[in-house]
This record gives C-alpha cells, structure tokens and sequence, in this order.
C-alpha cells in the first residue's frame, strides 16, 4: 500500500506553489542557460522510527545506513548569481534493524545468527535554486536549497551471519518478506562549488542536510488487535559529484 504523511502532503503544496513560479520565470527569461546534469551520489542517513498506538507516540534510534547511487537532470542559469537546478536519482542502501541468535530455520537448519536486514530502493526529483559567488573565472562557491519529492521502497529480509558478522547468504522470513512503499516529499539545503574545465564543461561537488519521511505504513499486532501507525524520519548527510555542459 503506498502511504503519504500529511508532512509530505504539506510540502507537495509548497512545491507545486515553488514550481509554477521557476516555469514562469523559466518562459519569461529569454537569456537562460541551459546545461545538462549527471553525476553520483552518496548520503548517510541518520534513521529514527515513531509508533502511534492510539495516540500515544514513541520513538526509537535505528542504525545508520549509508546509500548510493546516480543522477542526472538539467540546470539554468538566469544570470551570473541565480540559477536554479532539476536533476533525478536513484539510489540503493541497507542497514541492519535486528540480530538473532540460534536460529532454526524453516528446513530444519540451525544457524547461530541471522541478521534481520532493511533493504532500501529509492527514486526521486529534487527541485532546487543555487546562489552563486563568482569568485573567478574558474572556482564558483555557491549555496542551495530547495524541495524533493521521493519514492521509497522498504523490503525486510533475513541474512546468514558468519563468524566474524558478515553477511553469508538470503533467507527467507516466515511467510513473504514484508515490504513497503512510500511517496514522500523533503526538504534540503548546503553548499557546493563549480570549478569550470572550460567554457562550456564544469565539475561539481555539493553537501546538502536533507529532512524527509521516506517510509510510513500500517501495520497489525495481536494483543489487542488494531492499525499501529509507523513512520521513519531520515537527517540525511548528502554528497554530491557531477558534471555541467552545455552552451
């Protein structure tokens, strides 16, 4: 079941809000430059989880998880100072949520650890404008901020641990693997710097704080049985590289 949380619904309004007036200022600036994005990406994400249980909220610390991936998109420059930038990623990641020891398995098999794993897929469009510092014809500081709308797909599944703790091998949990789905919008902001090979080619390198609610669902307990309403809020450290061309 795919799950919007009202944060998220109140940033998408903001973002349509943001949106319309960039295609505004887009059809209205006749001098624009136009250059294409592509790049990778890294983020370490600082996870917490809430439970509502009938209206009593709890939160709990989950492990880090790192997360990598692509990106690519189109930026425009209105002038020597503004511009403003939509790209598109994909990214892939995983953490640990729990360890078991002495595990039977549903062959019979026993194993002396399994790791409980959240595996998670995301994709993504990340609006945003840069305030830029032309400091000289080749180094050009900027600062960024700007909205995100993102897909998050959670799959919960069980791993063999060897010896030293590393992962061996997939297994299957009791019944299907759970999985999630979430749309959910962010917001995020930082810095970063152009340092220009040519006229027409530029390297980047960008930081962002990123603060978003990538996965929301219900699910049922047994005593008593009732919706637990859980959610996962991500403060997220983002590391940008990529390049720029265009006329």
């Amino acid at each position: 079941m795919l799950v919007i949380d009202l944060f998220s619904r109140r940033l998408l309004l903001a973002i349509l809000v943001v949106g319309s007036a960039c295609s505004i200022c887009l059809a209205l600036s006749a001098n624009t430059r136009a250059e294409s994005v592509i790049g990778a990406d890294y983020s370490y994400n600082v996870r917490t989880g809430y439970f509502d249980i009938r209206g009593f909220r709890n939160d709990t610390a989950l492990s880090g998880m790192h997360m990598w991936g692509f990106e690519a998109g189109r930026r425009y420059t209105f002038n020597h100072w503004f511009r403003f930038q939509l790209t598109g990623a994909m990214d892939w990641g995983s953490a640990r949520l729990a360890r078991i020891d002495n595990v039977t398995l549903t062959d019979g098999s026993v194993r002396d650890s399994i790791a409980i794993m959240d595996e998670y897929f995301h994709f993504g469009f990340a609006p945003e404008f840069h305030y830029v510092f032309p400091a000289s014809e080749v180094f050009a500081p900027f600062l960024r901020a700007g909205f995100d709308l993102n897909y998050m797909r959670l799959t919960q599944t069980g791993r063999v641990l060897d010896g030293g703790g590393l992962v061996k091998q997939q297994i299957q949990l009791s019944g299907e693997d759970f999985t999630g789905r979430t749309f959910s919008a962010g917001i995020h902001g930082g810095v970063g710097f152009d340092i220009h090979v040519s006229r027409h080619l530029a390297l980047t390198l960008a930081y962002a704080f990123h603060y978003w609610h990538p996965m929301a669902y219900d699910y049922s307990v047994d005593m008593p049985l009732h919706s637990v309403k859980y959610w996962e809020a991500f403060r997220s450290h983002d590391v940008h590289l990529s390049l720029a061309w265009g006329r």
